[in-house]
């Protein structure tokens, strides 16, 4: 159980406090006041309550973030070239050694191990995936850029360049290729940077494909310049990926927040909301004995930028009083934040009225506009549950009870559909 606090009705939706409610509420809630809920005073406040009463429109602002994510691959695989001219190897090419700068620790290939070289002669592909990226739901991605730290070693008069440095979406290598020909340092381990904060590499990319384990780059090199026996070998020291991305500033809106007493008296709770993301469920409470307890959760649907509607019948019991409900929202981190309070009034007709309570020898039932569909039946059982009486009610009702020992008695009215409504009754 938790005790009620003005903290617990405010709201960054509601910096202008225009809804009536709340400044009730704030009212009965002094700042940095916590104290226990003021029923009657709440009942005050809304005693012109209509029937229903619907929840202000409401929003928050989601401010834009933005951010980046770097990460090496976790996977690296050599993929055979088939072009015609292709004739150098990778060794040494594991996810270790490939993590960071280490020059102990590098991919070679034997593309110009004692081979005549010619121009336009290919290295086989490595391809690095599973980068393990985690973008958030809601993130729009701005920019890739690749990092290669690489050199050339060995004597004889070829060099090497880049030849394909394409990304791997969804497992399929794109059609776009980033090379532009750089060429290796001699000797020199030197970092080439492709792309940047605001280059999607001619691509439709979210985050998503980029949280895909088979999203990842592909890279080959390529002799250039004279031909000749060369003792040369191109080396790869750490290949890393950065991800720009922003989170879209976005306004959710509790489009609306509706209770509505049906034909049984059960209560039907609706809500819509504008636009949602983040959000793990949606957290129904009903005000009892001063606190709000939980009746329901209902799982968010997350459909950014489309209206969703959600509902939920209360029908835990009958009560002639008015009802009071508030609506939570719980993301995927855990936190509840509330919207404003509803109230739900039962409607004039179909009342009931006990009465005289406490009684000495008897007392009555009446209902007002009686209907044997939501309530017809009666048991009052004794204070160790046994029941007194168990009968089919009419619309009025009159129980001679004087035989009854003094003591607390508890009347259950029962509906059409098997729920209960109870009522304390004392015998003196």
């Amino acid at each position: 159980m938790e005790t009620i606090s003005k903290n617990q009705y405010t709201h960054n939706s509601f910096k202008e406090d225009k809804d009536w409610l709340s400044l009730c509420l704030l009212k009965l809630f002094p700042i940095n006041t916590p104290r226990t809920f003021n029923f009657r005073c709440l009942k005050f406040y809304l005693a012109c309550s209509i029937y229903v009463m619907v929840a202000c429109f409401s929003s928050f602002n989601v401010n834009a973030q933005t951010s980046t994510q770097v990460a090496t691959a976790n996977t690296i695989k050599e993929t055979t070239n088939t072009q015609t001219g292709t004739k150098g190897n990778w060794t040494n090419h594991s996810p270790e050694n490939l993590k960071s700068k280490d020059i102990s620790k590098v991919a070679k290939n034997s593309i110009g191990i004692s081979y005549n070289l010619f121009n336009a002669e290919r290295t086989n592909y490595l391809d690095f995936s599973n980068f393990q990226f985690n973008l958030p739901q809601n993130a729009v991605i701005d920019g890739v850029e690749l990092s290669i730290t690489r050199r050339l070693t060995g004597i004889g008069p070829i060099s090497m360049k880049d030849h394909e440095v394409k990304l791997i979406l969804n497992g399929s290598v794109s059609t776009k290729n980033k090379s532009d020909n750089s060429k290796y340092q001699q000797d020199v381990f030197s970092t080439k940077i492709y792309g940047g904060s605001n280059d999607l590499w001619g691509e439709n990319l979210n985050c998503t494909n980029v949280n895909n384990s088979n999203f990842g780059v592909r890279i080959s090199a390529i002799s250039d310049n004279a031909a000749g026996i060369s003792d040369k070998i191109p080396e790869i020291d750490q290949v890393q990926l950065t991800i720009y991305y922003s989170l879209s500033a976005m306004t959710i809106h509790l489009l609306s927040f509706e209770a509505e007493i049906l034909s049984n008296q059960d209560r039907l709770l609706s809500w819509e909301i504008a636009s949602e993301f983040n959000m793990n469920c949606y957290v129904l409470e009903r005000l009892k004995d001063d606190n709000f307890v939980e009746i329901s959760t209902t799982k968010a649907k997350n459909n950014t930028f489309k209206a969703e509607s959600y509902s939920v019948i209360d029908n835990e019991f009958v009560t002639d009083s008015i009802l009071y409900y508030r609506l939570g929202e719980r993301n995927m981190d855990g936190e509840l934040t509330y919207y404003p309070i509803i109230s739900v009034v039962p409607p004039k007709g179909n009342l009931i009225d006990v009465f005289p309570n406490p009684t000495t020898d008897h007392f009555s039932i009446k209902y007002r506009n009686f209907n044997p569909e939501i309530q017809n039946e009666f048991i009052l059982l004794d204070d160790k549950g046994v029941i007194v009486y168990s009968i089919e009610l009419s619309e009025t009702k009159e129980f001679i009870i004087e035989n009854l020992k003094k003591g607390i008695y508890i009347g259950l009215f029962k509906k059409g559909n098997g729920n209960y409504r109870t009522i304390k009754m004392v015998k003196m």
